[in-house]
């Protein structure tokens, strides 16, 4: 597994935290997306997800990608889902992903809050 991509507990769940925190390229947020993908198809269940984006710029490379991904292995694969580091334009694309994947996405301002989510 990728060192970006861990397995947590919380109140005896398992949930995938996701770090994108540092990444500066499209590419690198698309790589680590597919990895996501990956660890997400081997899985024979369904998990949680947190993915935190705090200072990192999303563009429609990655968008295209998490929308396709969003409608098939996330939705599959992904039991709540939670955000972390959603603010100005992110939050407009969230809402646009929101619209049109199966699998959708909520924002939180800190891991804690996003953890009692997922486990809820």
């Amino acid at each position: 597994m990728d060192e970006r991509i861990k397995i947590i507990e919380h109140k005896d769940q398992e949930i995938m935290y996701v770090d994108y925190r540092g990444f500066k390229t499209q590419d690198e947020l698309v790589a680590l997306i597919d990895k996501v993908a990956l660890e997400l198809e081997n899985r024979s269940n369904k998990i949680h997800v947190i993915t935190n984006f705090e200072g990192v710029k999303v563009g429609s490379e990655y968008m295209t990608r998490a929308k396709e991904l969003g409608n098939t292995v996330f939705a599959e694969k992904m039991n709540k889902s939670a955000l972390l580091g959603i603010t100005g334009l992110k939050k407009i694309l969230l809402k646009s992903y929101n619209m049109f994947s199966k699998n959708q996405q909520h924002p939180f301002d800190t891991l804690e809050e996003a953890k009692d989510f997922v486990v809820s």
